[in-house]
């Protein structure tokens, strides 16, 4: 989140790493890694929108409790299932998660998402985001642990109703495919023609995992599939 040192510093690295910031650059000002990128030219134009959600993200309800184990020798280990621990207490035991009020874009990077929505003249809009969105899954981190910065980014999206609109994102090791409403509420409206108005309705497409899934590691190998079970109600 926001309070690490050093991010300035980390971001240059990133994106030297990255070949999108040379070494020698003469860049002045602060750095950021969100950004969009477009393919082609209206009216087929593609538009993807990345949004950087570490940089400027408050603090959890209840601070993951997996850090404590990192660099501990067998302890370390440990950290994927403490964190998921901190994150379900803090949600489905405590309720802590429903009142939080922390953000995770930051009111720079909001502005510039809403810019970049603004009367948009691309076909198609992919907005990207490392962590999931719309998941009811209380063990992984998500969106759904800062719900008013949630429902905020639902709002930009539905005021501005950019056409074609997907959410992508990844971090959890497994791929599907959610929806804002949520299933069984997510049926998209038909206009006269027939044809779907991506307006109101809102896709999320989880793509992770291309070398190994959730189950790969022994630490989540067992738990993993009970948790999918468990919490499906946002896929579709």
């Amino acid at each position: 989140g926001k309070e690490v040192p050093g991010i300035q510093a980390r971001m240059r690295l990133f994106l030297q790493f990255l070949g999108r910031l040379p070494g020698s650059s003469p860049h002045q000002g602060p750095l950021h890694l969100y950004h969009t990128i477009t393919f082609g030219r209206p009216p087929t134009q593609v538009k993807v929108i990345v949004l950087d959600t570490r940089s400027y993200r408050d603090k959890h309800a209840i601070p993951s409790v997996g850090a404590w184990f990192r660099g501990v020798p067998i302890l370390g280990k440990l950290t994927p299932l403490a964190a998921a621990a901190s994150r379900y207490l803090a949600t489905d035991i405590l309720g802590w998660t429903q009142s939080h009020q922390g953000d995770i874009l930051g009111e720079e990077q909001w502005a510039w998402l809403d810019k970049e929505l603004e009367s948009s003249p691309a076909a198609f809009h992919i907005v990207v985001s490392s962590i999931q969105v719309f998941t009811s899954t209380p063990f992984l981190e998500s969106w759904g642990h800062f719900p008013a910065a949630r429902d905020r980014l639902v709002s930009v999206l539905e005021r501005h109703a950019p056409r074609g609109l997907l959410l992508v994102s990844g971090d959890v090791h497994f791929g599907e495919v959610a929806s804002h409403p949520a299933p069984p509420h997510c049926e998209p409206p038909l206009m006269g023609n027939g044809s779907l108005v991506p307006v109101s309705w809102i896709p999320e497409v989880t793509s992770s995992g291309m070398t190994h899934s959730c189950t790969t590691s022994a630490n989540t190998r067992l738990w993993c599939p009970i948790m999918l079970d468990a919490y499906e109600s946002h896929r579709l």
